[in-house]
């Protein structure tokens, strides 16, 4: 699978910017351009919480679930943009 996104583990620093409740979540830094992400309405500083079923704790939990999923099948994705879920 593949989204097209650039991701980080979330900082104590982005937390506090961001206004995000935790750590846990993927950080996005960057979207590839026509990419499903992107298609999607992702951009640059969501934080990306749910992947489908899983749950993102980190980037690597982001990273398992994407290269686990399907090609071609659609995920639901839930994040925090703007400190809203």
């Amino acid at each position: 699978g593949y989204i097209g996104v650039q991701i980080d583990n979330i900082s104590p620093r982005a937390q506090a910017v961001l206004k995000l409740p935790s750590l846990e979540g993927a950080l996005v830094m960057g979207v590839v351009e026509g990419a499903p992400a992107d298609k999607a309405g992702l951009k640059a500083y969501d934080v990306i919480t749910k992947f489908d079923k899983s749950d993102v704790n980190s980037a690597e939990d982001l990273s398992d679930a994407v290269k686990d999923f399907a090609i071609g099948k659609k995920a639901k994705i839930e994040f925090f943009r703007n400190g809203k879920k």
